[in-house]
């Protein structure tokens, strides 16, 4: 698989992308990462064979309820230049081929949401959802009521969009803003905890 082609599914392994964005200015601050080096006639191609060999599928999102398609190149055109809302996302075919070069450790993988009033975090280890709820939520700021947390074990589990594992454990609590803890994220401590659940697959790049 070659990188530009590794790279467009890559970004796209927990949320969909729009299209627009691999072509804006700044992609390397956007994504964190080292862009995929394409001019927009060779992104166009890479994405007009991406769509039809069924890696990808798109979805115009300024219609009711979104709109799932393969885009046709001229679409894809229009939306490099602003005029649709198309964002992308992996098919089971796409993420199969993602896994194939990645060698995820799904185990590993620790996934979740913190608002200002609500959250959850989920992972196939329990443990790491506990560590998720300290760290995160200290990085964040947030205040999450122990006594508000629900466990419960969804089964199946949808870990992303495109991928079911057959169990998670899951917690979902209520918080409340704090005072940013500005050191805390700065810390080894949280460093570590980022560099050690971010290491769930290999990024071969």
């Amino acid at each position: 698989m070659e990188r530009a082609e590794y790279w467009i599914l890559d970004c796209a392994v927990e949320l969909t992308i729009p299209v627009r964005a691999l072509i804006s200015n700044g992609i390397e601050e956007r994504f964190n990462r080292r862009g995929h080096g394409l001019s927009s006639e060779r992104l166009l191609d890479l994405f007009v064979r991406l769509f039809r060999n069924g890696d990808l599928i798109g979805e115009v999102r300024d219609t009711a309820g979104g709109n799932l398609l393969v885009p046709t190149g001229a679409e894809i055109e229009s939306a490099f230049q602003g005029e649709i809302d198309l964002a992308y996302m992996l098919t089971a075919q796409g993420g199969a081929r993602w896994e194939e070069a990645s060698s995820p450790n799904w185990s590993c993988y620790v996934t979740g949401f913190f608002g200002d009033e609500y959250g959850e975090a989920a992972s196939p280890d329990r443990r790491l959802v506990e560590e998720a709820l300290v760290m995160d939520g200290g990085a964040l700021g947030l205040h999450i009521n122990p006594r508000s947390t629900i466990w419960d074990t969804p089964t199946p589990w949808w870990a992303t969009y495109w991928k079911v594992l057959p169990t998670a454990h899951r917690a979902r609590f209520n918080c409340s803003p704090m005072v940013l803890n500005e050191p805390f994220r700065t810390s080894r401590m949280y460093s570590d905890w980022l560099r050690r659940t971010g290491g769930w697959y290999e990024r071969p790049e």
